[in-house]
């Protein structure tokens, strides 16, 4: 679980007010980077950082929380970019500066502490995260990858927002950045009901859910993208629970060696998870119908059920159990 702070690029990151008029000071792109950049820009983000570290702390989020900078900066930008981090880590001791990024490792050295890769970069360059806390590689998606890959645009078929959650536990994923669930922003203005991205940006691309048609409701509206990424979402929550119940079986086969029936439990347990991984060979090679799906999702499902009898309500095995 983690709070991610918005970008500082972003002209509308701040809202910074004039002491001589009151009014809330309005910065367009470029006038933010020479703010930024000025000694007065620096110091208040000094200070500026060292208030919301506090507020932090006392809200006891401060373990949870992520900072941006800015979304995928350009090579022109990176010395910005480093004078902007070691503000943050001068003033926020311990908070990790994370950004998706398409800059090679080299090119990144000394930015982001989580840099993002997208799904489609070469492993060769994605495993640099600085921080052991948040992992070593998060990744994501937006209007690349296409063709075989997954993602999540309105023509795909939906087995391909599931498999996005299949293949970060297949490669060991520490997180997913999520690009993008509400960014209602099209070329023509219209609103999305009418009319989905283009140009540049797959159908799609900026959301997966919709805004609601009438004023009085506020919530989203879902989609069907949506539910299947959420589905693929519990998907790798079977896979947990799968995982830890093998190794929670293991120790106490270490305690009850000659109980059998545990042995063919676990070797069952095993023999699921293979039938997983070995499904998910690679970013263009997985399981591509629902059925396939389906079957493995109930394979799961039915080996965590026939464990549950093992365990004594909570997380833990019982031994008495074991020898009845």
């Amino acid at each position: 679980q983690a709070i991610e702070a918005g970008p500082l690029f972003h002209p509308k990151a701040f809202h910074i007010v004039s002491e001589k008029s009151g009014n809330k000071i309005k910065f367009n792109k470029h006038k933010l980077k020479e703010f930024l950049q000025s000694k007065d820009g620096q110091k208040f983000l000094g200070v500026f950082f060292q208030a919301l570290n506090k507020k932090n702390n006392e809200l006891g989020i401060e373990k949870m929380y992520l900072q941006h900078i800015g979304d995928e900066a350009k090579p022109e930008e990176r010395i910005l970019y480093r004078q902007l981090v070691k503000i943050i880590h001068e003033n926020m001791p311990g908070i990790p500066v994370i950004d998706a990024t398409e800059l090679s490792r080299n090119q990144r050295l000394g930015m982001m502490d989580i840099p993002v890769t997208n799904l489609a970069v070469k492993e060769v360059e994605r495993n640099d995260a600085h921080t052991t806390k948040w992992g070593k590689w998060w990744y994501t998606t937006a209007f690349k990858p296409r063709g075989k890959m997954p993602n999540r645009f309105i023509d795909y078929p939906l087995v391909k927002m599931r498999m996005l959650s299949w293949l970060s536990w297949r490669y060991g994923v520490s997180g997913y950045l999520h690009y993008g669930y509400n960014w209602w922003q099209i070329p023509s203005r219209k609103s999305p009901w009418e009319q989905t991205q283009y140009k540049k940006y797959a159908a799609g691309d900026g959301w997966i859910v919709y805004p609601p048609k009438e004023k009085k409701i506020q919530a989203p509206v879902s989609s069907m993208r949506w539910e299947s990424f959420r589905d693929g979402l519990e998907d790798y929550e079977y896979l947990v629970l799968l995982k830890k119940n093998v190794t929670d079986l293991k120790m106490a086969l270490a305690r009850n060696n000659n109980n059998a029936a545990l042995k063919q439990m676990i070797e069952r347990g095993e023999s699921v998870l293979e039938d997983f991984n070995s499904s998910v060979v690679s970013k263009i090679n997985y399981p591509r119908s629902s059925e396939s799906v389906k079957l493995i999702r109930f394979k799961i499902g039915v080996w965590l059920g026939q464990v549950s009898q093992y365990f004594d309500g909570g997380d833990n095995v019982s031994d008495t159990l074991l020898v009845q």
